[in-house]
């Protein structure tokens, strides 16, 4: 069986999804004021996957809504049914600003939450082009009960794109 998944739908919710409930918990262990994942509220849920002889490639998810901002993923749904995805949680904008930016806000909450994350606790948290706060994670495991966890690596790389970014900025001023 080989076929193609597209879906786009507009204004929904998902509840009870394991990977979503766990998601959610994951980003509550580092930063108590996340939002839930259940239900998992969305403006938009855009699919596009691949199935190939009972595997599902995700190509590329982005649920995207005022309480959670935008999250995307992309690996594959294997057909013993665990997980393999990579995960970036755009942060709202609202809970990004309190995360990055304030006097003496920066120290306090973006130490631990680098820490927590398997970064360096100096280091600010990476932003997208809207300035919200992008925290990447692993979830892999069975479809019922998937483990999720921080993608330290992920976090290192941005925030090595984000010093060459501030270098290059404070050189061309």
């Amino acid at each position: 069986l080989s076929a193609d998944l597209d879906m786009d739908l507009k204004d929904g919710k998902l509840a009870g999804v394991p990977a979503a409930q766990k998601l959610g918990g994951g980003l509550k262990k580092v930063w108590s004021g996340a939002p839930s994942f259940d239900p998992l509220e969305f403006a938009r849920f855009l699919l596009l996957a691949q199935v190939r002889e009972g595997r599902v490639e995700v190509k590329d998810l982005q649920i995207d809504g005022a309480e959670v901002g935008l999250i995307q993923a992309k690996g594959f749904v294997n057909k013993d049914q665990t997980l393999d995805l990579k995960v970036n949680t755009h942060m709202p904008a609202s809970s990004s600003g309190m995360l990055q930016g304030g006097a003496g806000m920066v120290a306090s909450a973006t130490g631990p939450i680098a820490s927590s994350l398997g970064g360096d606790a100096g280091q600010a948290l990476p932003q997208d082009e809207k300035n919200r706060v992008v925290l990447s994670w692993l979830i892999t495991g069975p479809l019922k009960s998937p483990t999720v966890r921080p993608d330290a690596t992920a976090l290192t790389n941005a925030a090595k794109v984000a010093a060459a970014a501030a270098t290059a900025a404070v050189k061309a001023r």
